[in-house]
């Protein structure tokens, strides 16, 4: 009697060790599926951030410049650019929005000045830029971010 009492002792702790190792392997699991689902969910919203910072910079810029024959579509040292011409205190100024080594930048810049692509205040980090106007006073913007996911957006002026 004594052995079928140790033999039963066995088969309980056998039980109670093999539904702690279930436990374990299902929480363990639960946290891999939580902790992938949190990095996808903080990219998306990191990406998302960036393309809706990107396209409001943009949006505001055009807004607060939006004089007659103020803004076109140009080139900076090979970098298709939005230009954005203004009249200051102290002379004529162009802004320059555009792509160069992985950021979108902005330059703000005398228009007597001498200057390179390089000179931008960095944005956001993006892989591809490019602009166009079309009829209408209606301008394309098409920005890739880092995701290499395209977003495309317009934008209409007045001048």
């Amino acid at each position: 009697m004594i052995e079928f009492d140790n033999h039963k002792r066995r088969i309980d702790f056998g039980f109670i060790a093999a539904l702690f190792l279930l436990f374990s392997v299902t929480s363990f699991t639960l946290i891999l599926i939580g902790i992938k689902q949190y990095n996808y969910t903080a990219d998306s919203i990191s990406t998302n951030n960036e393309n809706r910072t990107a396209a409001s910079f943009i949006i505001e810029k055009i807004r607060q410049y939006d004089n007659n024959g103020a803004i076109s579509v140009t080139t900076l040292d090979g970098c298709k650019a939005l230009k954005i011409s203004t009249e200051l205190e102290t002379g004529e100024y162009n802004m320059f929005i555009y792509y160069y080594d992985g950021y979108l930048r902005e330059l703000l810049v005398s228009s007597s000045s001498v200057y390179s692509a390089d000179s931008g205040q960095m944005i956001i980090p993006a892989s591809d830029f490019n602009v166009a106007i079309k009829k209408n006073n209606l301008i394309k913007f098409t920005i890739t971010d880092t995701n290499n996911d395209i977003n495309t957006f317009y934008v209409s002026y007045k001048s």
